[in-house]
């Protein structure tokens, strides 16, 4: 017996429920951009290399670069965890990166108190 929930009057089943959650966490990480780089044949011994650094087989949370990443003994898929502003004022903000946090902040060049508008980001 399949175990079904009300909603506004209306039964919906769980698999349902669980379809919309399910889409929710996809369209979430579908912000990031994402690469793969296949190994050559004997490359990842030890773990997966990225710019100088050896990662370990598996899941890696967080680079150094700011990516997510998954090592595996044929190939390393990462994403980014950070979005990158692209529709500002170029001529009096600048864009600054800060690695603690994976993100940028968007500040005028002559007072970096003072936070622009950023009307786009893109990852």
């Amino acid at each position: 017996m399949q175990v079904q929930r009300r909603f506004n009057g209306m039964l919906f089943p769980k698999s349902f429920l669980a379809f919309f959650v399910a889409m929710g966490i996809i369209v979430t990480l579908a912000d990031a951009y994402c690469w793969s780089k296949l190994h050559k044949p004997g490359e990842a011994k030890n773990g997966c290399m990225m710019n100088g650094k050896v990662y370990p087989f598996g899941h890696i949370e967080r680079t150094e670069d700011c990516h997510t990443c998954y090592c595996g003994k044929g190939s390393m898929e990462c994403c980014s965890l950070y979005m990158t502003p692209v529709d500002y004022d170029e001529e009096k903000c600048e864009k600054i990166f800060n690695k603690e946090t994976c993100s940028y902040k968007v500040v005028e060049k002559d007072d970096h108190s003072k936070e622009c508008l950023v009307h786009s980001w893109v990852g």
